[in-house]
């Protein structure tokens, strides 16, 4: 989940709409790019995309599922696809077949 809120916090910086967290939450030498700069080492590029598989019984018993769920949302109106999230609730039949 750390990763997945690093993206939300990049990709909201992107779109200057996370200046404070820029300062506050990332405490490393490099920053994170704005729209229209080129990728830096160390920093989420636009070469960059995330595919995160999650196995709960239920939404009710599942961790994390909002925020997966909130950023895809926020990337899908905003243009980005550095993140998916690929859901499977096997007590709610989505995506209930197994992953072998």
């Amino acid at each position: 989940m750390d990763l997945v809120a690093l993206i939300g916090i990049n990709n909201l910086a992107k779109h200057g709409e996370a200046k404070d967290f820029r300062r506050s939450l990332i405490n490393y030498s490099t920053q994170l790019p704005t729209a229209g700069q080129q990728d830096s080492k160390g920093v989420i590029g636009n070469s960059f995309k995330f595919v995160l598989y999650v196995s709960f019984a239920s939404r009710t018993d599942s961790i994390g599922l909002e925020l997966c769920e909130a950023l895809t949302q926020f990337n899908k109106a905003n243009g980005q696809s550095n993140f998916e999230v690929v859901i499977r609730l096997s007590k709610e039949g989505v995506n209930s077949q197994r992953w072998d």
